[in-house]
């Protein structure tokens, strides 16, 4: 199913708005439209994309279906593009998201495909389709007590993370569902189907309840990873029967392949023009996507310095823990998303750099006195001692409680003597001399900052190197060259460290899984059906800028920082951290 100029569109539904793009075959982006809810649809009165009651924190289903009318309303008045050239569609939306659908939902859906659908909005036709107009937003934390009863389940967090590849989060979809289940019955027994977010704007397109997808359905603690099925001791929270036949209906199969689902519903071909042979790929969740936009193999990483931090790692291996997430690749079957969120990323290094700037009498936020400091301080704060001990300086800074580890707001400063492993931790006003603050801060959070990504990346790689192959730095702090490259000195990534721009990822990463899958599909001789991989890095033009990680003058030629035992250095680091708790 080709025709000349196929064309190809990425979804992107975040909290904050509705993201559309369009690229052609070669993964060229040709358009880009979006919603953003607060100033496009301020009818539904939400801040930031959400509703929040105290730990509840919530979104209106309408809002998106409106927003899903406006952006093909936009793409389609645009004429940047033909919209009959669209050959499929996938998507990347906020993970953890639910929405409930009634006994009404799937006449409602198939509705859309009738020719006089397009003279209503999506969020008219579909008002009565829905058991609870809200869903759940991932920033919810209100089920503590159905955590607790999912980690009870099977014997505890560590037990829990081995089956279903994390522990129990707040914001997860199976303690979200097992809320509903416990505290609004009345709207669990009139819920006929369960979708992610994900799944639902595929139905919505399609015009018909279509599957959860095999990367998505991870962030729900229910499916166990290692046998590839649902768990049957936690789907028993939500089910007593002996077959949970109820809660497996509910939930519905999950699609383990990037193939075609369905066609798009005529309501989008006859109101925006789209082709009616156009096809709907599974929808991922938005951490997959965003690493289906980089030619990503295993041991590559992506780190986001945003707000807070991310790290995102392919890996081979399957290595769960309590302390980060495992899900399945979207599309390689073969493959594992590892993935480490932290709660103090940019607030923190702003926190230093503030420091920094009173200290030497610097009104604005320049971060020009900071990047000198960084350039100018000394590796892991080395100093070589009279016994011929090393000391080296660490630091942990939390203005916020933080998720990895799990600790309330907290800074302190450790001094290691690297000849007998003592470690000393030192928390403010230090006597003698040794750590200067605000300046020794400056090298010291950013070297601790990538000293945690890299302790806790080494057990979720492929081989036994244990360092990342290469590392992209993303977000918003990835513009500071000086903070990527002192970063990238301590990852020491095998092949180089990059940055670049990548606002649209995730949009992009979704539009190229359509390219695929519709590719794959029309492709009946599987032995020339290309993996993700030989697809993807056939394609990929976008432009790298090389992270040279920082050395200084004296780091050059200071035999001391060359001979570092890193694994001496992350075990005392381990040791250092472990006295936070």
């Amino acid at each position: 199913m080709t025709q000349n100029n196929p064309l190809y569109i990425g979804l992107d539904l975040s909290t904050q708005q509705l993201k559309a793009a369009v690229i052609n075959q070669n993964l060229q982006t040709l358009d880009i439209a979006k919603v953003e809810f607060e100033v496009d649809l301020p009818k539904y009165k939400t801040k930031k994309g959400v509703y929040q009651n105290g730990k509840e924190i919530v979104a209106p289903v309408a809002m998106w279906l409106d927003a899903i009318d406006l952006v093909f309303e936009r793409l389609s008045q645009n004429k940047r593009v033909d919209m009959s050239h669209i050959q499929g569609i996938s998507g990347a939306c906020q993970q953890h998201g639910t929405v409930f659908w009634n006994d009404k939902a799937a006449n409602l859906l198939n509705g859309l495909t009738q020719s006089n659908a397009h003279k209503t909005s999506l969020a008219e036709h579909l008002a009565e389709s829905l058991a609870w107009k809200l869903s759940p937003n991932w920033q919810d934390h209100s089920t503590e007590e159905e955590c607790q009863l999912f980690e009870a389940t099977v014997g505890g967090k560590n037990q829990l993370a081995q089956l279903t590849g994390s522990k129990a989060h707040h914001r997860f979809s199976g303690p979200q569902i097992l809320k509903v289940k416990r505290r609004m019955s009345t709207v669990y027994e009139a819920t006929k189907r369960i979708s992610l977010v994900s799944s639902f704007v595929a139905s919505v397109l399609a015009g018909k309840l279509l599957n959860i997808e095999r990367s998505d359905v991870c962030g729900m603690n229910l499916w166990d990873i290692n046998t590839q099925g649902w768990n049957e001791d936690l789907l028993a929270l939500l089910d007593s029967s002996s077959d949970k036949s109820d809660i497996k209906k509910k939930l519905g199969p999950i699609e383990m392949v990037n193939r075609p689902m369905a066609s798009v519903s005529k309501y989008f071909v006859n109101k925006y023009g789209l082709n009616p042979d156009c096809r709907i790929l599974p929808f991922t969740g938005d951490n997959s996507g965003t690493i289906l936009s980089l030619p990503l193999e295993a041991n590559d990483v992506i780190v986001s310095l945003g707000t807070s931090t991310t790290a995102l790692v392919v890996t081979e291996n399957y290595a769960p823990s309590s302390i980060y997430h495992i899900f399945n690749h979207p599309i390689d079957p073969k493959s594992y998303m590892g993935m480490l969120c932290y709660c103090n990323g940019s607030l923190a290094r702003e926190m230093v750099r503030d420091q920094v700037n009173q200290k030497f009498k610097i009104s604005d936020k320049s971060w020009d006195k900071f990047n000198e400091i960084s350039m100018n301080g000394v590796p892991l704060g080395l100093s070589e001692l009279e016994n011929g001990a090393i000391e080296y300086k660490l630091g942990f800074y939390f203005p916020l409680g933080e998720i990895i580890p799990s600790v309330s707001p907290v800074t302190r400063r450790v001094v290691i003597n690297n000849k007998d492993n003592h470690t000393s931790a030192v928390i403010e006003n230090i006597k003698d001399g040794k750590w200067q603050i605000p300046t020794d801060d400056v090298v010291a959070i950013l070297e601790s900052q990538a000293l945690s990504i890299r302790m806790r990346l080494r057990s979720m790689m492929t081989t036994t190197n244990k360092l990342p192959q290469r590392v992209y730095f993303v977000g918003g702090a990835s513009n500071n060259d000086v903070i990527c490259k002192i970063m990238a000195r301590v990852l020491k990534p095998n092949e180089g460290s990059y940055k670049l721009d990548m606002a649209d990822a995730c949009v992009i990463g979704a539009a190229s899984k359509a390219v695929h899958g519709c590719e794959i599909a029309d492709t009946k001789d599987s032995s020339k059906q290309p993996s993700w991989n030989e697809f993807f890095k056939g394609r990929w033009n976008t432009e790298l800028q090389i992270v040279e990680p920082w050395k200084s003058e004296d780091e050059q030629t200071n035999i001391t920082y060359q001979s570092i035992n890193w694994d001496n250095v992350l075990e005392q680091f381990e040791l250092a951290e472990a006295q936070l708790k």
